[in-house]
């Protein structure tokens, strides 16, 4: 409730931001030893994972990319295997140019999740970043071949052959 309060009081002008970096300070003292002892006493941790992923969220898209990454981890070390969380995270690599980091976010994504097209694009997207043109290739004709009717695959494909010339190849797409 002090909470609710503090952040619906119109006379305290608290941002989440400021908030969450205020707190990142905190974390390897009071909070890690506490999400360990809950862990090994079988409590519950899907809400804190939870909220642990909207404060990253937040953050990065506030452009607070580190603390917001850093929250993401704790997401994920709550729960391993959370799409959201690491679909975020790989997009916080992203934002800072980490591409080798970013597709290694992706690839931990479970196959088959609802976002696994998005997830394939993204990582092409990467690898192109990389200049690994014909990994990324690869991955979208995978794609394609699989989704004949998802346009956005065709797009990215034709995107990364335009950009490096290959127009022979991007002709097809």
């Amino acid at each position: 409730d002090v909470i609710a309060n503090r952040f619906s009081n119109p006379a305290i002008v608290d941002t989440v931001r400021r908030v969450a970096f205020d707190g990142s300070s905190r974390h390897t003292g009071a909070v890690l030893p506490s999400i360990r002892d809950a862990i090994a006493a079988g409590t519950p941790i899907e809400g804190l994972a939870e909220a642990f992923y909207g404060l990253g969220e937040a953050l990065t898209g506030e452009g607070g990319v580190s603390v917001g990454a850093v929250y993401l981890q704790l997401a994920l070390y709550l729960m391993p295997e959370s799409p959201f969380a690491l679909a975020a995270l790989a997009n916080a690599y992203e934002t800072t140019k980490r591409y080798a980091e970013a597709i290694t976010a992706y690839d931990r994504i479970p196959k088959g999740s609802p976002m696994q097209s998005s997830v394939d694009i993204r990582k092409a997207l990467n690898l192109n970043q990389l200049e690994r043109v014909d990994d990324a290739k690869k991955v979208l004709e995978d794609l394609a071949r699989d989704n004949p009717g998802d346009i956005r695959v065709f797009d990215a494909l034709g995107s990364i052959m335009r950009g490096h010339k290959r127009y022979a190849e991007a002709v097809d797409y």
